[in-house]
């Protein structure tokens, strides 16, 4: 057999086991997200429901979603080739914002 190969002293010898602070703090991002999405989509609903001129704010609220999804993927997507974590994480929130 081959000397040195197996776990280090103090190691847990355990490469596919992720941090669960790491996890925690991903289920938090989830949830905080998709409450995120929910509030926004309530006030949007409510904007077009008081608005004067409710075909123009749909229209005005639907190409903005559209466009800052659009932008949060082309974002995401050229931050990835700049720098694969930061980048993407980077490029989808200003691409989202610009968007």
């Amino acid at each position: 057999m081959r000397p040195n190969l197996g776990p280090q002293v103090g190691s847990t010898a355990a490469a596919n086991v992720t941090s669960p602070t790491a996890n925690a703090l991903g289920s938090a991002f989830k949830h905080v997200g998709r409450g995120a999405v929910g509030a926004s989509l309530a006030y949007d609903a409510y904007d077009i429901a008081t608005s004067c001129k409710p075909f123009r704010t749909l229209m005005s609220v639907s190409f903005g979603i559209l466009g800052s999804l659009g932008g949060g993927i082309a974002g995401a997507t050229g931050g990835s080739f700049v720098a694969p974590v930061v980048g993407k994480v980077g490029g989808g929130i200003a691409g989202a914002a610009f968007g």
